[in-house]
């Protein structure tokens, strides 16, 4: 018979049906090796990327935030800009470095093609880190459930302490009690 909270589970289950126990790598969403002939090339692609954007530059958080910038968005603006400083070259200041500007602006279309290609390839990387750990996780459950059937004489309290120490953190959530409101006045 299916559980109350078995949809929580299998998705397909209906109150009263049989369930279909899960299996111990349900929950395992990657799966592989990384070889360390793999770990190498993947070190040299990245070298080589790194190589091929020399105009690569790494800001400290404070610069991060102080920066200003302009959005995707503001590609309008800047092409009349552009077309302004051309029109009336004499209403610009001498120091206006018109070429570097020019140059940002050609930089801009194919700086965001790769942009886009390296912000997918992160958040790959960054969907699989969090797969891994959710596999790791429920892998640390499986174990600590088991082991804890498995202690029913206390011959494990030893071995489970730093588990229990750490699903028993998990599990409490400090929430302020509740201020008492003063009666009306």
């Amino acid at each position: 018979m299916a559980r109350y909270n078995e949809a929580r589970y299998n998705s397909t289950a209906r109150y009263n049906e049989p369930v279909t126990p899960r299996t111990n790598m349900q929950h395992n969403l990657v799966e592989g090796t990384i070889t360390t002939q793999a770990e190498a090339a993947i070190d040299a692609a990245i070298e080589v990327i790194r190589t091929n954007l020399p105009i690569l530059v790494s800001l400290t958080p404070t610069e991060r935030r102080r920066l200003p910038h302009v959005t995707p968005a503001s590609q309008g603006i800047l092409e009349q800009s552009r077309l302004f400083i051309r029109n009336h070259p004499t209403a610009i200041s001498g120091d206006f470095d018109l070429a570097g500007f020019d140059s940002d602006i050609a930089l801009q279309e194919p700086w965001m093609r790769v942009y886009t290609k390296l912000l997918s390839l992160a958040e790959d990387a960054n969907d699989t880190n969090l797969a891994l750990n959710a596999d790791l996780y429920h892998a640390l459950l499986l174990v600590y459930a088991a082991a804890k059937v498995a202690n029913r004489d206390g011959a494990y309290d030893a071995d489970l302490a730093p588990l229990k120490e750490y699903f028993g953190r998990r599990g409490r959530r400090t929430t302020p009690a509740p201020t008492p409101t003063p009666p009306p006045a």
